[in-house]
C-alpha cells in the first residue's frame, strides 16, 4: 500500500516558510506592492533550505525576495488552522530536481473593493430626507425602501427601471408560493433558471420581477414584497436603465458558473443578501464590470436590520472597462472552500459528540483545534473523502496513544483494504472503538 504518509516518512526533509517578493505583474509607475506566498521546500538538511529557496527565487525572476520563519513541515501541520490538502499533495511531487512548491493561490492584484472602486454604502433610514419622506413621517425601513425603489424624473432622457430578484425558497417561508402570486400580480416576471432546472426547482429558484411603479398605485403584491424584504433575506433590488429582456438575459449567466479549481459547474446565489456583500467584494475588475454592466445600483437589506438600507454602486473606472467577463476568481474559490471546510469540521464535531461521546479523550473546548489538526493528518494517511476523514478523526479522538504509536496502529490495521478509503476507515474506527472499551488505546 502506497500511503501518502509513506512518501513523507522523512518528515524532517520538508520545511515550510512564507516567501515575500515584489508583484511580478505590477505596472511601471504604480505603487510598490509586495506579495506573500506559503512555500514548501524539500531539503535533506536544515542548513540547505535557504540556498535552495534563493536559487528558486532567482529561477522564477522574483525581485526583492525574502522569507520569514522556517519550520519543519510536521510542526507546521500541527499548528495549522487551515485545510492543508494542497501542501500535503504537493509534498509527493518534490525531490532533489524540483525541491520547491510555492502556493500562489494567495498572490493577488488589488480588487475594486480594496482600491476604492466599489461602494457598498449602509444608509441609515433616519438620514433619508425629503422628498422621499413626508415632512412629519417617522423613519420606517419599509416606507423608505418603497420610496427608494424608483424615482421617475421627467427631466431625464431615460426612465429608471427597478427589478427585484426574489428567492422562491425564502418567499414560501411565509406560507405562500411565489409562482401563483406572480401569475395573479399582473407584473412582468421570469424565472432565472430555464428548461429542466426551472421545472424541477420551481419553488426554490430565483425570479426576476419588474417592480417599477409605472403608476402611482401600488399593488398588494408589491406592498407584500416590501414587507417581506424587511423581514427575510428575500433577495435584492436592481436599478437599471435597461429593459426587462436585456437585464434578464444578462443576469442568467451569473446563476450557473464553473469552479476553475474543480471544473465543476455550480449554482451561484448572488441574489442572497447575506452572501452578496462577500461575493461582490471578491470580484476582480473584469468580473465586477460584467456584473454591474446593466445595474446603476443594487439595493439590499441585511436580515434583522431595521435601521439601514445598503446600496452597492461602482465608479466610472469600472464602467469604462470593455470586453469584461465574469468568472469565479481564486479568492472566491478559496472563500467557498473555506466555508465548506468549516461546515465539515462542525459535522465532525457533532459526530464525535453524538456517537463517540464519553469514549472521546478530547475535551470539548479543545475539540475544534483537534479536529482541524487531524483532518490534515488523515490526508497524510491517504484519506481524502469526507466519510473516511470523519471516521479517522473520530477514531483518533478515542485514543490517547502518542503520534508514533498511533501511526504504527494505523499502518498495521488499514493495509487490509488498500483500494478502499471507506473500508479502511470503517475498520480503523471499529478497531479503536473495541480497544477503547478494554482501555487498550
Amino acid at each position: 500500500m502506497n500511503e501518502i504518509f509513506d512518501g513523507m516518512t522523512n518528515g524532517g526533509a520538508f520545511w515550510v516558510t512564507e516567501s515575500i517578493f515584489d508583484d511580478p505583474q505590477a505596472r511601471k509607475g504604480t505603487r510598490h506592492t509586495q506579495l506573500r506566498a506559503p512555500t514548501l521546500i524539500y531539503a535533506r538538511e536544515r542548513r540547505d533550505v535557504v540556498s535552495i529557496l534563493f536559487r528558486y527565487f532567482t529561477q522564477q525572476g522574483l525581485s526583492n525576495a525574502d522569507y520569514t520563519e522556517i519550520m519543519p513541515f510536521d510542526t507546521y501541520l500541527e499548528n495549522s488552522q487551515h485545510y492543508e490538502k494542497t501542501f500535503i499533495l504537493a509534498a509527493q511531487t518534490l525531490n532533489d530536481a524540483h525541491p520547491v512548491f510555492m502556493d500562489r493561490r494567495y498572490c493577488f492584484d488589488l480588487l475594486p473593493s480594496q482600491d476604492g472602486d466599489l461602494f457598498n454604502r449602509a444608509i441609515a433610514i433616519k438620514a433619508i430626507k425629503k422628498p422621499l419622506l413626508e415632512p412629519d413621517a417617522e423613519p420606517n425601513i419599509g416606507h423608505c425602501l418603497q420610496k427608494m425603489i424608483v424615482r421617475q424624473d421627467a427631466s431625464k432622457q431615460y426612465s429608471l427601471h427597478c427589478y427585484a430578484i426574489i428567492d422562491a425558497a425564502i418567499y414560501q417561508l411565509d406560507g405562500r408560493f411565489l409562482v401563483p402570486d406572480l401569475i395573479a400580480s399582473g407584473l412582468t416576471w421570469r424565472c432565472l433558471f430555464k428548461g429542466e432546472s426551472e421545472s424541477v426547482m420551481e419553488n426554490i429558484a430565483p425570479y426576476l420581477i419588474d417592480i417599477t411603479p409605472y403608476t402611482d398605485k401600488q399593488t398588494l403584491f408589491l406592498l407584500r414584497l416590501i414587507t417581506l424584504f424587511t423581514q427575510q433575506p428575500l433577495g435584492i433590488i436592481i436599478q437599471s436603465k435597461e429593459s426587462f429582456g436585456i437585464v434578464y438575459h444578462h443576469l442568467r449567466k451569473f446563476t450557473y458558473v464553473q469552479n476553475p479549481e474543480t471544473q465543476r459547474w455550480c449554482y451561484l446565489r448572488f441574489y442572497d443578501p447575506r452572501a452578496l456583500p462577500t461575493i461582490i467584494s471578491l470580484m476582480d475588475y473584469s468580473g465586477l464590470a460584467s456584473f454591474m454592466r446593466h445595474a446603476l445600483a443594487i439595493i439590499y437589506l441585511q436580515p434583522n436590520q431595521s435601521t439601514v438600507i445598503n446600496i452597492i454602486s461602482v465608479t466610472h473606472k469600472v464602467r469604462a472597462i470593455k470586453g469584461s467577463c465574469f468568472r469565479l476568481t481564486q479568492r472566491m474559490c478559496n472563500y467557498f472552500a473555506q466555508n465548506s471546510y468549516q461546515a465539515f469540521t462542525q459535522k465532525v464535531d457533532r459526530f464525535i459528540e453524538e456517537h463517540v461521546g464519553d469514549k472521546s479523550q478530547i475535551t470539548e473546548g479543545f475539540r475544534s483545534y483537534f479536529i482541524i489538526q487531524h483532518i490534515n493528518q488523515a490526508l497524510r494517511w491517504g484519506f481524502s473523502l469526507e466519510k473516511p476523514v470523519l471516521l479517522y478523526v473520530a477514531a483518533r479522538s478515542m485514543s490517547y496513544l502518542p503520534e508514533i504509536k498511533w501511526g504504527e496502529l494505523v499502518k498495521a490495521h488499514t493495509c487490509r483494504f488498500p483500494l478502499s478509503q471507506e473500508l479502511r476507515a470503517k475498520h480503523l474506527f471499529g478497531l479503536v472503538w473495541h480497544l477503547s472499551e478494554i482501555k487498550a488505546v
